[in-house]
């Protein structure tokens, strides 16, 4: 149950552009003379949007929440997508159910497929040919 809940954590992070930390330069705390630092290019000013999707800003849909069969598990939070199992995938899912991943270890089985809700169940059909069938977790 905690690797789901780690996943959607996970993809929460990333997709928020979290970057963190001050920028007090550490040490004494005194006043080195030194102009103080510019901010980092790296982190985002704005929110990031990925696929035409913001995760985490999109609004709620029936896909929230956690997703199981025996072999995968799936989560989904506004607009952010992720597989913790057969493979740890990060990605988006858009308003019409598309799903788009990018696995850690570069794994294609599931990066592109089309979500289905019908009740507590899931269908996913990859562009692969993959079709997984899930049913929500509480």
């Amino acid at each position: 149950m905690l690797r789901p809940i780690a996943a959607t954590a996970l993809i929460l992070v990333l997709a928020t552009g979290c970057g963190g930390g001050n920028d007090d330069g550490g040490g004494s705390g005194g006043k080195s003379g030194a102009p103080a630092p510019a901010a980092s290019a790296g982190v985002p000013t704005a929110p990031v949007t990925t696929n035409g999707v913001t995760p985490g800003r999109a609004a709620p849909s029936k896909l929230d929440g956690m997703w199981t069969s025996g072999t995968v598990k799936l989560s989904f939070y506004r607009g952010a997508a992720a597989l913790s199992t057969p493979n740890f995938c990060t990605g988006t899912v858009d308003a019409h159910n598309a799903i788009t991943l990018t696995c850690a270890d570069n794994s294609t089985a599931r990066t592109s497929g089309k979500a289905v809700v019908r009740g507590s169940a899931l269908t996913v059909t990859w562009a692969g040919g993959t079709v997984d069938k899930l049913t929500r977790k509480s």
